[in-house]
């Protein structure tokens, strides 16, 4: 998580500069950028990781996850919200899971990274 943490403010400023081109004026870029990242950090995130719990709606889940994980936001919620919940990801792949698994925290580091 630590990891995740210090690469966010490396990830975030170039993304929120690209998006500031976008509109016109300030007040807008930024109220889009405000409910940008309060939907990418704080619902998508919760309702892929019920997704990716249900064996049901899993590939659902995953592909989704991997779309996602072109925001910053996300990927951060994300690291965060899976590595509490790396029990649930060990029992659904009978095996030992780390924290930087690509499943559980790795792949958003390494979004995060690029």
């Amino acid at each position: 998580m630590w990891l995740a943490l210090l690469l966010y403010p490396f990830a975030i400023v170039p993304y929120t500069y690209f998006f500031s081109f976008i509109f016109p004026t300030e007040d807008t870029g930024e109220k889009f950028m405000m409910i940008h990242n309060f939907l990418l950090g704080g619902l998508v995130p919760v309702a892929i990781l019920v997704l990716r719990i249900i064996e049901s709606t899993e590939s659902a889940g995953k592909a989704l996850m991997w779309i996602f994980k072109f925001s910053p936001m996300y990927c951060l919620c994300e690291a965060v919200i899976n590595i509490p919940s790396k029990d649930i990801f060990r029992a659904n792949n009978n095996g030992d899971i780390s924290e930087l698994d690509i499943n559980v925290a790795g792949g958003s580091v390494l979004f995060l990274g690029i």
